[in-house]
């Protein structure tokens, strides 16, 4: 991937971090070339009204995600997803059930939370570019293959 596309979910999340609100319940972002590989399905009620979508731009999409990942909003929970090819919000608050079977290849530890570890999970699905988490703690964490590409905390970005 060029480098401005393996830049793209840390300058985004960057971006969310600046935006979020006073009470952020974190956030999962899947970036995606293809969906056909990982299982996901939406979460809350069908007559709730959601955004408009998709959502095109960093700016754009960090309003957006920082509107719905307020504890507040019926939108704040699962993952949401973003198209790598159009650089656009695609899906808010998606299930996502990522297989097992990978995981006695993985390196290193294991990621604390089910956040975490469904981003490192869902990382490894062909399709699946980059998985991000800005957590409640301000921690961002990007993914790619199973490893983490990129991590930032208040104290060192």
């Amino acid at each position: 991937m060029a480098s401005q596309d393996r830049d793209f979910p840390f300058r985004l999340l960057k971006q969310l971090k600046l935006l979020r609100p006073e009470s952020f319940s974190g956030v999962g972002l899947v970036f995606y070339s293809h969906l056909e590989g990982l299982p996901s399905t939406p979460l809350g009620s069908r007559t709730t009204t959601a955004p408009d979508l998709p959502v095109f731009g960093i700016e754009a999409i960090a309003r957006i995600l920082a509107s719905v990942s307020d504890h507040a909003s019926p939108w704040h929970d699962g993952f949401h997803m973003i198209d790598m090819r159009s650089k656009s919000l695609t899906h808010l608050s998606q299930y996502l059930a990522p297989p097992l079977r990978g995981l006695s290849k993985l390196q290193g530890d294991r990621p604390h939370g089910a956040r975490q570890m469904t981003a490192l999970l869902s990382s490894t699905i062909p399709g699946i570019a980059y998985v991000g988490v800005l957590s409640t703690g301000e921690e961002i964490v990007v993914y790619e293959n199973g490893n983490v590409l990129a991590r930032a905390t208040e104290k060192n970005e």
